[in-house]
């Protein structure tokens, strides 16, 4: 998959079990990220992912199953544990991630930078 937009419609779910990569588009700088939009959900549950510029989360929801990674970097789960290593940006904006273990916001060095627009407070 190369450069562009995933859009989801309403009560629908797009599972991507194949790798999400950038295709190489002579004259595009900014081949290579992933931007998800539409109400629905997109499943990322591959191990292979490789696109490079980071996810943008526009609406609806992003589920990464266990074992599953984000383009950009290794592999993120141990036994069920979601976690970052290296730079890796994820946009949230107005859409939720989900995940079906932990995962961690920015709070060890060395993690992923994690940005929220529009989101709600889960503490009220």
């Amino acid at each position: 998959m190369g450069l562009g937009t995933i859009k989801v419609a309403t009560n629908c779910t797009l599972t991507l079990y194949g790798e999400v990569s950038e295709a190489p588009f002579i004259g595009l700088a900014n081949a290579g990220g992933l931007v998800k939009t539409g109400p629905g959900t997109l499943v990322l549950a591959s191990q292979g992912n490789t696109y490079r510029l980071g996810t943008v989360i526009k609406e609806g929801k992003l589920r990464i199953t266990t074992g599953a990674v984000l383009g950009g970097f290794g592999g993120p789960s141990r036994n069920g544990t979601f976690s970052c290593y290296q730079p890796e940006n994820i946009v949230i904006d107005g859409g939720t991630l989900e995940a079906d273990a932990t995962f961690y916001f920015g709070i060890h060095s060395g993690y992923s930078d994690w940005t929220c627009r529009r989101c709600r407070n889960w503490n009220n």
